[in-house]
């Protein structure tokens, strides 16, 4: 994780996101364990006598005394509804920290921008706007969380959970696996690649449209005397409309 917004994580911010990535690592362990269990159910539903082929599946039957192919059916399906419990479980854990960790990220890192700007001698107010100031601590240190560091961790633990599958998936069926894997990834690819530029032009613009509302709007209520004595309220709305739209 070498992309720069993660420099801007804390110590224990990192901490956290170190037992996010384990309780993700724990979920895949769990849906892996679903998606044999659902394939090893399907198996035994159609063909009982074949459990006699799968490694390890007759030796577990036999230590829980599960002698009879349709209790040993029922077991399974128990098991694969254990496993399904469990796994929605975790998936709330994991959803709830994950974000409780970005909330926590983006409180803090508004702090220490609120900080680091009161730590600042007087004289750099005089020559910045404070109203820019106040868009960075409130809107930038949210955007950096929403739109980037969000991405990445959701890019990570996504990513984790899909690479343990097509590798459990490809041990089961390779061919299978390599041909529907190769297909959706290059799809995947070309979309990507063929919006990379849209994207960050998009992006540019997003940003230079928050900017110009948020200048409008402090322009037009810190200075709401001027703008009711000239009666501009018309103009600054209209303004703030047309940035608004294109927004």
């Amino acid at each position: 994780m070498k992309h720069p917004v993660f420099v801007l994580l804390s110590r224990q911010e990192w901490r956290q996101l170190i037992v996010l990535m384990g309780m993700v690592v724990v979920l895949t362990a769990v849906e892996l364990a679903g998606i044999g269990g659902a394939g090893l159910f399907i198996q035994l539903a159609a063909d009982p006598e074949s459990m006699t082929r799968i490694p390890y599946v007759e030796d577990v039957f036999e230590y829980l005394g599960v002698d009879d192919a349709r209790n040993q059916l029922l077991a399974t399906l128990a098991a694969l509804l254990i496993v399904t419990l469990l796994r929605n479980v975790i998936s709330i854990i994991v959803l709830w920290w994950r974000l409780r960790f970005l909330h926590f990220t983006r409180r803090n890192l508004a702090t220490r921008l609120m900080r680091s700007y009161l730590a600042l001698p007087y004289s750099f107010y005089l020559r910045h706007n404070s109203a820019m100031m106040a868009k960075t601590i409130l809107l930038e240190a949210n955007e950096v969380v929403t739109r980037y560091l969000f991405a990445w961790v959701t890019l990570v633990t996504d990513g984790l959970m899909l690479v343990a599958t097509m590798g459990f998936l490809f041990f089961i069926e390779p061919m299978v696996t390599l041909v529907s894997g190769a297909v959706v990834g290059v799809m995947s690819f070309a979309v990507a690649y063929g919006l990379r530029n849209r994207m960050r032009s998009l992006g540019a613009l997003h940003r230079e449209l928050n900017e110009k509302m948020f200048k409008v709007t402090n322009e037009a209520l810190a200075g709401i005397k001027e703008v009711k004595v000239l009666g501009r309220e018309e103009s600054f709305a209209t303004d703030f409309h047309k940035t608004a739209s294109r927004f």
